[in-house]
């Protein structure tokens, strides 16, 4: 309301202010108050932070970060380690350790499709194994690439023709050079494992040891396997090394392989002939 004098006359003005005017006003200097309190409250509505929170969760985060791009760091250092071990060499295909005058480490491995087709589809093993039979061949021996590798070919059309296996029923074969043939490998069952209950690596070398000593090559070569195979974890620490007979379990082992068996770390002592109730 508003007096205006005119000469003797006195009117009276009303100004009216709608509703809606006065509410806009009213809320407009309700967030002015309020402004200040924004920066130190979370408004649920939209979902915002207060500083403090962000930082927290900023830290977080980094240290998220910062915890997956070290355990990424530690198991590509590992994988590394493994495949570029300095004591293991891994033969390609073209390779000939007889002339190219290599200065050869403790491991040796030659794999399978350097010297015979890739493997089959076949049963494959529970890792780690448990229990590493060792035999021999009964056979010829061999000191050099060429003869063993003569040697493997012949035993694998044995093994396919006479025994109707897919392959080679070893998992690894050890030379007269001390160098280790790979037959099926970490991964496959060998031809004296039936089903899955007990896990058996099988591991032969080239020759008969009945009167003949095992080479020092060959011996180091098996503990050297061995450690590489709990290296990758393809072998349980705790395993057991057992003789495996001639014949598929009808004849005894070789005296000679007993004797390693008997002398090794984690060889057994007593009933160390692998029969065929021990894989069942």
């Amino acid at each position: 309301m508003q007096a205006v004098s005119n000469g003797s006359t006195v009117q009276l003005e009303f100004t009216v202010k709608k509703p809606a005017e006065v509410g806009v006003k009213q809320c407009e200097k309700e967030q002015e108050a309020f402004k200040p309190l924004q920066d130190n409250v979370v408004l649920s509505s939209t979902g915002r932070m207060s500083p403090p929170q962000e930082v927290r969760y900023g830290c977080m985060l980094w240290l998220m970060c910062m915890a997956t791009s070290l355990l990424f760091v530690l198991l590509l250092t590992r994988l590394v380690l493994l495949t570029t071990d300095p004591t293991v060499l891994i033969w390609n295909k073209g390779d000939n350790p007889d002339t190219d005058n290599l200065t050869l480490p403790d491991l040796v491995i030659v794999p399978k499709d350097v010297w015979a087709p890739p493997h089959q589809r076949m049963l494959r093993l529970y890792k780690p194994v448990s229990l590493v039979g060792v035999g021999d061949t009964s056979g010829k021996t061999c000191y050099n690439s060429t003869e063993c590798i003569s040697l493997l070919e012949e035993m694998e059309q044995l093994h396919i023709n006479g025994l109707h296996e897919p392959q080679i029923g070893w998992n690894f074969l050890i030379g007269g050079d001390g160098i280790v043939y790979e037959g099926r490998g970490w991964d496959l069952a060998s031809f004296f494992q039936a089903s899955r209950k007990k896990s058996f690596l099988g591991v032969c070398f080239l020759g008969n040891y009945n009167n003949s000593e095992l080479l020092p090559t060959q011996l180091v070569a098996l503990q050297e396997l061995m450690h590489r195979g709990m290296t990758i974890r393809k072998v349980a620490h705790n395993y057991k090394l057992m003789a495996v007979g001639h014949g598929k379990f009808t004849d005894e082992p070789s005296k000679n392989l007993l004797k390693v068996v008997n002398s090794w770390p984690k060889g057994c002592v007593q009933n160390c002939w692998i029969k065929k109730e021990t894989l069942t």
